[in-house]
């Protein structure tokens, strides 16, 4: 089953300078990502066990390819595409 969201590092152009980021991106039915998060991602939780949780996920995130933007998030890209 493919995820509806995770962490992922996306990488993007600020001040026309290369810079990387935590986003939560989203995905299509088919795993293909298609947004992501305005604002970067800070591990946040009610108890430490969920902020261990959540540094978790941020881990996981070091272990997926980087995105770019915006041709990793290109819909046209992935049209008909299963």
């Amino acid at each position: 089953m493919t995820p509806e969201w995770n962490y992922r590092i996306v990488k993007e152009l600020v001040d026309g300078k290369p810079s990387m980021s935590v986003r939560q991106v989203y995905y299509t039915e088919h795993g293909h990502p298609f947004s992501y998060s305005e604002t970067e991602c800070s591990p946040i939780g009610d108890s430490v066990k969920e902020l261990l949780t959540d540094f978790e996920l941020y881990n996981l995130a070091m272990e997926y390819p980087v995105l770019s933007t915006p041709g990793d998030f290109d819909m046209n890209k992935h049209k008909n595409m299963c």
